[in-house]
C-alpha cells in the first residue's frame, strides 16, 4: 500500500547506505506483519474508542477488556530509556503533531457533529472517541502486540505520519458528510471569558 511506496521512496532518497537498509529492512517487515498488525490494530482501536466513550460518560458500555489500554506514559511506567526509547518517544510525538495538524480543520467539524449527535449543547472534543490520540494509541497498541522490530516501527511512524494524517483528515471529512447528510445538528462552542 501507500506506506509501502514511502518506505521504497524513502530508501531510494537515502543519502546513506544504513538509513537505505533501515527502510528497507522496514519495509520487509511491514510486508509479513501487515495483517497482524491490522487485526490487532482494530481490536485495539474498538477498545480505545469504548474506553473514551467509558471516561467521558463516566459508566461502563460493555465488559472490559482484558488488555490494558495504552493511555502514554504513566508514573509507574516510568524507567530510565536507552537512546532507542527516547527516539520512539521523539517518533511518536512527531506522529501525533503531523497528524493533528493535517486533521484539525476536520477534527473541529466533526466534533461539533459528534457532540451535537450525542445532544451535548456545547462541543466538547474529548466526547469524539475517533480523535487522533485515540487513533494512534491504538496503532502503538497494535505495534506492540506485535512484536515488530523498534527500529522498522520507527521507520513505519516516520515515513508514514503524513499519510495517516492525511487519512484520517478523509476519514472525518467523510464522516462529518454523513452525519450532515442525516441532519444531524451542530453542538455549539461556548466562549469562556478569563481574567
Amino acid at each position: 500500500g501507500q506506506l509501502q511506496k514511502a518506505l521504497q521512496q524513502r530508501a531510494a532518497t537515502a543519502s546513506h547506505h544504513h538509513e537505505k537498509q533501515a527502510y528497507l529492512h522496514a519495509g520487509t517487515v511491514l510486508v509479513g506483519a501487515r495483517e497482524r498488525v491490522a487485526d490487532r490494530f482494530l481490536k485495539a482501536l474498538s477498545d480505545g474508542m469504548y474506553a473514551a466513550m467509558e471516561r467521558d460518560t463516566g459508566s461502563p458500555l460493555r465488559a472490559p477488556s482484558t488488555q490494558r489500554p495504552w493511555d502514554g506514559l504513566s508514573l509507574e511506567d516510568l524507567e530510565l530509556m536507552d537512546h532507542q526509547q527516547v527516539q520512539a518517544s521523539v517518533e511518536l510525538a512527531r506522529l501525533q503533531q503531523v497528524v493533528r495538524i493535517a486533521a484539525d480543520a476536520e477534527l473541529l467539524a466533526l466534533g461539533a457533529l459528534l457532540s451535537g449527535a450525542q445532544g451535548l449543547p456545547a462541543v466538547r472534543q474529548e466526547a469524539n472517541p475517533l480523535r487522533p490520540e485515540v487513533v494512534i494509541a491504538a496503532l502503538m497498541q497494535a505495534f506492540s502486540a506485535s512484536q515488530v522490530d523498534e527500529l522498522a516501527r520507527m521507520r513505519w511512524l516516520h515515513a508514514g505520519a503524513v499519510l495517516l494524517g492525511a487519512e484520517l483528515q478523509r476519514f472525518y471529512r467523510d464522516l462529518a458528510v454523513g452525519l450532515e447528510q442525516r441532519n444531524v445538528q451542530l453542538a455549539g462552542y461556548v466562549v469562556v471569558l478569563t481574567v
